[in-house]
């Protein structure tokens, strides 16, 4: 929410054990304030922007773990422009060949205030705050300024989400007499709006997440906080990840908020919140979604304090899906907390031929290219994302992040037509549909391949998981899913999961790694 100090001339991290990685990911030093992180993949590559008091920072890297300074992306415009100062939430989208991004920012003319460990506003008008645009060719700018702010009213912390129907949304936050707690104190929340074709808002903003909770709340009182939106869809909802809470403090968590249309209404999720400050990691938040190398895993990157230190660091862990939403990192139950222990790599493509489900991701440019005989038209000599998922059933292809083709029967990963920029193969299966299961039923995924595998899945109540050699007995509880990981480092013929008793499964999730 708030601004960064100054940046360092390199990341510096604890050291790892091979094949390994400790968070935070980017700490530039004792100085230095990276709130609210954002993580943009482009050719294989990722780049990293984070708050500003008066500029935005670029960094980048090949894993999303080890971070390089790559100089500043946007500065402050002009005096008399309306984003002099405070560059808040930055939010990068590719389109077409350009780099959009949505970012806050105010004019000048207001007080220096403290905001516990994290950076302050720093000489801003808060009222005249608010959420806009700036472009570039390039993800290391420099990016240029639209002449006037997107939205005409108190606003921050864009999110741009594009639907299957290759529909484009805004979600952002507001501060308005609507977004008050139901006792009247002051308060934000998020709100979402359809992208026009021309770029601009429709101007129909309907409510996703206002205060509710005690825990959104300042540990002081007097405010309330829904922010930070990052939306994903799954089983056919959407899932809206948020922080609530006072940023500055040890009490900032991420809760969900969960709808059937991108346009609500939307409901808040029963167990509230979902990822909490821990004995290592405190005030964990305003994250975002990415892919990990192997182009399809997801991961998590967001801010937290380390210790008693100053500022907010740049952390990154995976996300689950754990049978009734998203999950930051391992852990049985909800609420997650960051760990502070070493985690495995994000993991690299691997593609194990002797297994049939599969996930292609590919920066392509051309005029079109075939998908295993699907075509796909190409953007010409700008880079388009294609990817093409098979679970064994149909294969679904998407150009840049819009489905454009379901097809049932066997399918390959073949491209043919147009040029590849960069690409990312890995077998994986991910299924999403919830199975009740009475004692003795079964659930039975092949997999067949002979490298090792991994293995995530939601279950609830008591059932029997095998996958190749390993074994596992799991007593869920019965009214809530927990989330269930194990490996077969030798492969697998198959996924087999027995219900003991009365169970539920979902989020089957299997994918190959690296020996």
């Amino acid at each position: 929410m708030t601004a960064s100090t100054a940046v360092a001339s390199a990341s510096t991290t604890r050291a790892a054990a091979p094949g390994t990685y400790l968070n935070p990911v980017l700490d530039a030093g004792p100085e230095v304030d990276h709130g609210d992180p954002f993580v943009l993949e482009f050719l294989g590559e990722y780049f990293l922007y984070y708050s500003g008091p008066t500029s935005i920072a670029v960094w980048r890297s090949s894993d999303l773990v080890t971070w390089e300074p790559a100089g500043t992306a946007l500065t402050g415009a002009p005096a008399g422009h309306w984003a002099e100062v405070e560059l808040w939430a930055p939010e990068v989208v590719y389109r077409d060949g350009e780099f959009v991004m949505y970012v806050a920012a105010t004019r000048r003319g207001g007080p220096a205030r403290t905001s516990g460990k994290a950076a302050g506003a720093d000489g801003g008008d808060d009222e005249q705050r608010r959420q806009g645009v700036a472009r570039s060719r390039s993800p290391l700018g420099p990016f240029v300024w639209d002449d006037t702010p997107l939205v005409d009213e108190w606003s921050i912390d864009a999110h741009p989400f594009l639907d299957d129907d290759g529909s484009e949304w805004l979600f952002y936050n507001v501060r308005n007499e609507e977004t008050r707690h139901a006792d009247g104190t002051l308060g934000c929340g998020n709100v979402v709006d359809r992208v026009l074709a021309d770029g601009r808002l429709a101007g129909e903003p309907v409510p996703v997440a206002y205060p509710s909770e005690p825990w959104e709340a300042h540990p002081e009182g007097g405010q309330y906080w829904n922010e930070a939106p990052f939306t994903m869809k799954r089983h056919g909802r959407y899932y809206q990840m948020y922080s609530g809470g006072f940023f500055g403090g040890d009490g900032y968590s991420l809760g969900v908020t969960v709808a059937d249309s991108v346009t609500g209404p939307w409901t808040k999720a029963s167990r509230h919140p979902i990822f909490t400050s821990g004995a290592h990691v405190s005030g964990p938040g305003h994250h975002c979604v990415t892919v990990a190398p192997d182009g399809v895993t997801p991961y998590a990157v967001y801010h937290g304090y380390v210790g008693d230190g100053y500022g907010r660091k740049v952390h990154a862990d995976p996300l689950f899906w754990a049978g009734d939403g998203p999950q930051l990192g391992l852990g049985s139950t909800r609420p997650t907390s960051p760990s502070g222990l070493p985690q495995a790599l994000p993991p690299k493509p691997v593609y194990d031929a002797d297994v049939a489900p599969f996930h292609l991701r590919a920066w392509m440019e051309g005029a079109v290219t075939l998908v295993d005989g699907v075509g796909v038209a190409l953007d010409g000599p700008v880079p388009c994302l294609v990817e093409a998922a098979y679970d064994g059933e149909a294969l679904t292809v998407r150009r840049n992040g819009a489905v454009v083709a379901r097809r049932q029967g066997p399918a390959r990963p073949q491209l043919h037509c147009g040029t590849v920029l960069h690409s990312a193969l890995t077998s994986r299966l991910d299924v999403d549909a919830e199975h009740v299961l009475a004692a003795g039923e079964e659930v039975v995924r092949a997999w067949g391949g002979g490298l090792p595998v991994s293995c995530s899945l939601a279950v609830s109540g008591r059932v029997r998981v095998e996958l190749g050699d390993e074994v596992l007995e799991v007593d869920a509880a019965p009214d809530a899913y927990e989330l269930v990981t194990l490996s077969s480092p030798a492969g697998a013929a198959q996924l087999r999961v027995t219900a003991v008793g009365p169970a539920r499964v979902a989020d089957v999730v299997l994918a190959a790694r690296a020996a």
